[in-house]
């Protein structure tokens, strides 16, 4: 029992210059194809482990998008305290995302839209064109109408909504940024206090804004609502992280949050994004867990969250598979490997990669984080 006692209580401080953020977003990237898996099929998460776990408040593929968010936060944040200049930091930020996007809409555009479709290759409905163009240029993605009739979801890449909401989180990094804010922890702090109370408004009362323009040109407020606590969180996590100590009875209590939120209406909207990042963090500097060499060959986890959902409804139009778990045995490995041409043929090109020895951390701006490219 003490020893038990022992390991429970350890304390240990996150090693910023070795973790296991790769492998967390490799895994983080296959639990969207799980969870895509059965909603793709079924066209609904009803059926889907976690989603039925929680009282429908949380699908396997939103818990894996909101991890991405929750890592993205508090790299982007580093990238940002460690050069705060505006051109830089969004030069890194567009190489990071933006090469791989433009091949991936590109390749839809004249290979997949066709079959999505039921048109001869090379031709394109009027006006069709323009708008994937418009698309490219601004990071949203087009749907055409028609695609895929015989299947239950109509999306050629519904994967990539999250992208442009992606893109406007680095914006407001930069501008917490110049206004000082990143320098004054409690503020950020407190815009993550009023997230989380505006996304439990939001499902409290459904609110909905109708208003169109915003929602083409930055998100639909409800799901800004939904996705800004943890991207905030994240910056949070990094911000405090001299304070924050990471042991196993901490990471018991933060999956006991969990369990109990599910039986409260609307209770992971606000235990996921603080629980949810303490064991994405645990888990990621945890110290005798070394993935730290996970990406050797390679980050394809980008890559597989832009090319697994157009995969997975290209094996759902041709083969047909009877059960979620046959789809998920097809369209991993396959989605593992367009990611690898994505990281070799594409994303490592734009990128400098190159890990920064770790030091003993003062203030959150001097904490030495690997991966910047992230």
């Amino acid at each position: 029992m003490p020893g038990i006692l022992k390991n429970v209580t350890t304390l240990y401080l996150p090693d910023l210059g070795r973790n296991n953020f790769d492998a967390l977003r490799f895994g983080l990237a296959a639990l969207v194809i799980f969870s895509h898996s059965f909603a793709l099929m079924s066209g609904t998460d009803a059926t889907e482990p976690l989603h039925r776990l929680t009282r429908g408040q949380m699908a396997s593929g939103e818990l894996a998008v909101d991890g991405f968010f929750i890592l993205s936060g508090f790299l982007v944040t580093y990238s940002w305290s460690k050069a705060p200049s505006v051109l830089p930091f969004f030069r890194k930020r567009i190489s990071r995302i933006y090469p791989g996007f433009a091949v991936v809409t590109i390749l839809s555009t004249l290979f997949l839209m066709p079959v999505a479709l039921g048109i001869p290759f090379g031709t394109f409905p009027d006006g069709l064109l323009r708008r994937e163009g418009m698309a490219l240029l601004t990071l949203r993605s087009h749907e055409p109408d028609g695609a895929f009739p015989e299947l239950p979801f109509h999306a050629i890449n519904g994967s990539l909504w999250s992208i442009p909401f992606e893109a406007w989180c680095y914006v407001g990094v930069a501008t917490l940024g110049l206004l000082g804010a990143i320098r004054n922890r409690k503020a950020v702090a407190l815009i993550l206090a009023g997230a989380l109370a505006v996304s439990v408004a939001f499902l409290v009362w459904n609110l909905n804004p109708g208003l169109k323009w915003i929602g083409q040109l930055i998100g639909w407020p409800r799901l800004w609502a939904r996705m800004l606590p943890y991207f905030l969180s994240g910056m949070v996590f990094y911000l405090y992280q001299d304070r924050i100590r990471y042991t196993t009875r901490g990471a018991i209590l933060a999956v006991l949050a969990l369990v109990a939120a599910s039986f409260v209406p609307r209770g992971w909207a606000v235990a996921c994004p603080l629980a949810g990042a303490y064991l994405l963090f645990w888990c990621g500097f945890h110290p005798t867990v070394r993935l730290h060499n996970w990406a050797k060959y390679g980050d394809f986890s980008y890559g597989m969250y832009l090319y697994a959902y157009p995969i997975q409804q290209l094996i759902l139009l041709k083969l047909r598979p009877g059960h979620p778990l046959v789809l998920l045995a097809l369209s991993l490995p396959a989605s593992v490997a367009m990611g690898a041409l994505s990281w070799h043929g594409v994303e490592k090109w734009f990128l400098k990669r190159k890990r920064t020895p770790a030091a003993p951390a003062t203030s959150a701006a001097a904490a030495p984080v690997p991966s910047p490219a992230s």
